[in-house]
């Protein structure tokens, strides 16, 4: 007896010790098969509802998970997560963006605070690493930003987008031609803002955080194909179950499919005498689709140019589709005729208006303009090329 006594004596001494050494990493287990609990203090808010919605990239929609009532400034949310993600808490038009995980975590915000326009509440969030290493991230750009050198480019896009906010044309024009002069130093801090993000993803290619990063910039605006198969190829584990890896996936898919060497997608869409027109109608002949719209000025800037290609080349076996992304279609149709562009023209469809036109969601549109040489089986040759580019195609292909 005596000795079953000391041996349960020395299992239980064991087992306290090794509760010790592993206390820290068993409460995190806990936490992680208990859910998430998030407490907030919002200062300015004193009673009211909260929302903890969850933001669909690809949709653009939101849904909501929970709701909680603010009593005296205070709300709590508990609950649990398949997989970490960004969300939302929202009250009213305040909002406060943070990354939800299986934890305990703390929110402190204060809507007294000025935002500028489009920006969430200021919040101090505390108890969760995945915000920990984000805001740490955000610190590095918010540095490069605010370097000395990008100081004069930084006020000038303050003063251009107050411009556009007040709807003030003239000033706004004036600014934009004294922007012009800062291209070269724009594409410098762009680049290390990308080289910050790309460091990034290198480092934490598993993180949820890390698609976030990088956001929007996931596009052919921002980054070479080989780039976004080197992040496509890299993001792993947590990081392809966010909403924001779903829509780098279905941009990335649509840029794949829209690839030199790739068959064009078909599309049918209205001419401007309200006809169906498809991709497909155009038989046995090489096309130049030209995604465009009325506003945009380097589109229509190119046109005398395109002209004289077409003039050249039309009766050979050529023709370009003009693919519009106007939602005015009167400015659309006003625009042609100022332009006197004699090729086909079409307009995109909006499934959602506010949204990216359909056709030029199904191309990976990522700017204006952006065209895609065709061949005669409807093969995408090239995509994007500058004027002399498409000069010497043509060359290429017509003998001439």
């Amino acid at each position: 007896m005596k000795k079953i006594r000391i041996h349960t004596f020395i299992m239980l001494m064991a087992m306290s010790f090794l509760y010790n050494c592993n206390g820290k990493q068993d409460k995190t287990n806990r936490q992680q098969n208990d859910g998430y609990s998030v407490h907030g203090t919002i200062k300015g808010l004193q009673d009211g509802k909260i929302y903890l919605n969850h933001n669909d990239v690809v949709s653009r929609t939101s849904k909501v998970l929970d709701s909680a009532s603010i009593k005296d400034g205070k709300f709590t949310f508990t609950g649990f997560i398949d997989h970490p993600d960004q969300v939302t808490l929202v009250s009213g038009d305040k909002y406060i963006r943070f990354f939800l995980e299986n934890t305990e975590i703390e929110i402190f915000a204060d809507v007294t605070i000025p935002v500028e326009r489009y920006e969430g509440i200021k919040a101090t969030i505390k108890g969760s690493k995945l915000n920990d290493l984000y805001q740490e991230q955000q610190a590095k750009e918010k540095a490069i930003v605010e370097q000395e050198k990008y100081a004069e480019l930084s006020k000038l896009e303050k003063a251009y987008q107050k411009a556009q906010q007040e709807r003030d044309r003239e000033e706004g024009k004036k600014i934009y031609e004294a922007l012009e002069k800062f291209k070269d130093l724009s594409s410098e801090r762009s680049k290390e803002l990308m080289n910050s993000k790309v460091k990034f993803i290198d480092k934490h290619p598993n993180s949820p955080v890390a698609p976030e990063v990088l956001g929007y910039m996931f596009s052919e605006s921002s980054l070479s194909r080989n780039q976004m198969d080197d992040i496509m190829g890299k993001l792993s584990g947590d990081a392809k179950n966010t909403s924001m890896y779903h829509y780098f996936d279905d941009e990335y898919q649509a840029i794949k499919r829209t690839s030199p060497g790739e068959k064009a997608p078909e599309f049918t869409l209205k001419t401007p005498n309200g006809e169906d027109f498809s991709l497909s109608d155009i038989k046995d002949k090489y096309i130049l689709i030209d995604f465009w719209a009325s506003w945009c000025k380097p589109c229509r800037a190119s046109y005398p140019h395109l002209k004289k290609v077409y003039s050249k080349y039309k009766d050979k076996g050529f023709e370009v589709l003009a693919v519009s992304t106007d939602s005015d279609h009167e400015a659309w149709k006003k625009a042609i005729k100022e332009d006197q562009t004699t090729w086909i023209h079409v307009v995109d469809t909006f499934n959602r208006p506010g949204f990216p036109s359909d056709t030029g969601t199904l191309y990976a549109v990522p700017f204006l303009p952006t065209t895609y040489l065709l061949d005669k089986n409807g093969v995408i040759l090239a995509k994007n090329l500058s004027p002399d580019e498409l000069d010497q195609k043509m060359k290429e292909l017509f003998g001439y």
